[in-house]
């Protein structure tokens, strides 16, 4: 296949579209595009300024898919944090949820979680955002205390209903 060596393209041969006059034959065992088949040097460019046009525009130009406020940016969670998120004892987390681009529920466990470690306990919500930022081998530890919480609390509420009363008509003797 000969190449242009000024442009780098594909010069086409004999019978090909695009091909000049005095274009050589192509060789015997070399594959010919088929008649009205893909030429890139012709069909690529339009295909990808098209492409290129449509990504431009963005979602909705065609009654398609979401309005770009709507969609959630790459990395980001699927609902925002909201404005201010509280724990339960009233310490507004939000800039943890920002900061680390998480829900509200998982900023107030994270925040609960890191208090239970000695040098984080007592420590801003936003002096620990900027901490567990920064230092992503802490971020790990706080996480996986969070998710060890919330374990704890899932196997003791397994174990409250494992010890509920049993059915009096389930199986009880006469």
């Amino acid at each position: 296949m000969p190449i242009d060596p000024q442009t780098g393209e594909r010069i086409p041969y004999a019978g090909e579209p695009g091909a000049a006059p005095d274009a050589p034959p192509a060789p015997e065992g070399e594959m010919q595009p088929p008649e009205g088949g893909l030429v890139p040097s012709r069909d690529l460019k339009p295909l990808m300024d098209e492409a290129d046009r449509i990504l431009a525009e963005g979602p909705g130009a065609e009654g398609e898919g979401a309005p770009a406020e709507e969609m959630p940016a790459e990395g980001a969670p699927a609902e925002e944090a909201p404005a201010e998120v509280m724990t339960p004892d009233g310490v507004d987390v939000s800039s943890i949820a920002e900061a680390l681009e998480v829900a509200a529920e998982q900023a107030i466990r994270l925040y609960e979680a890191a208090q239970k470690i000695p040098m984080l306990a007592g420590q801003s919500a936003e002096t620990l955002a900027q901490m567990l930022q920064d230092d992503f081998q802490l971020r790990m530890r706080v996480e996986g205390m969070a998710a060890e919480g919330d374990d704890q609390a899932q196997a003791a509420d397994a174990m409250m209903q494992a010890a509920a009363p049993a059915d009096p008509m389930m199986g009880g003797g006469m």
